[in-house]
């Protein structure tokens, strides 16, 4: 399922856009959602036909960064968060390196924007940004930790529980040599208000 409307937007936003690059693109970012103006900043998105690189020209804007919600440049995939959406236009976090959202508008027709619930159950494997952030065996805060000091290297996403994701280790996902001494699951914390506290592997 995509959302081609506004929905019902959270503190977090509606949802995750893809870029998938496959030749090189241009994008353009707004202060506000009109045509006509010019463009706050430009990155320009390329592979570079050795590595795949995507690299952006951004620097030279002062201090402004463009830190996509997901970064594979390697394979060319990269994802922003959205905060908006109206007619054609995408209000993204061009920044997501910060706690203070910094957005801006992107002129996307046709842009497809898949759900937060849809976006957590398609990656491959997440981490907890921070070891505050403990597995539990229920998605509330107070309840018992699954494990004490795990590193959290692989957990594979199951469910999605308002602000909760429930996970599990897999030999598949996680272990090269297929074999995981102990397999555990439980809950982790993947939003708190409009903060993501997860790192996602696609």
């Amino acid at each position: 399922m995509h959302l081609n409307g506004c929905g019902n937007p959270s503190k977090v936003g509606i949802g995750v856009f893809h870029i998938e690059l496959q030749n090189n693109v241009q994008l353009e970012f707004f202060d506000q959602p009109k045509n006509g103006l010019q463009p706050v900043f430009i990155v320009d998105l390329f592979l570079d036909s050795s590595n795949l690189k995507v690299k952006s020209n951004v620097s030279e804007f002062g201090t402004l960064k463009f830190v996509p919600l997901y970064d594979a440049s390697e394979r060319g995939v990269l994802a922003l968060r959205v905060v908006e959406k109206r007619e054609d236009w995408l209000k993204v976090i061009t920044d997501s390196s910060k706690d203070q959202q910094v957005a801006h508008w992107l002129f996307s027709p046709n842009a497809k924007v898949d759900n937060w619930e849809e976006f957590l159950l398609s990656v491959y494997r997440v981490r907890p940004k921070s070891n505050d952030n403990r597995l539990r065996k229920a998605p509330y805060v107070s309840a018992k930790e699954v494990l004490r000091n795990l590193r959290y290297t692989c957990l594979v996403p199951l469910a999605v529980s308002g602000d909760w994701l429930r996970v599990k280790n897999s030999a598949v996902r996680c272990d090269e040599s297929g074999n995981i001494k102990e397999e555990f699951g439980g809950f982790i914390r993947w939003k708190k208000r409009n903060k993501i506290l997860i790192n996602f592997f696609l």
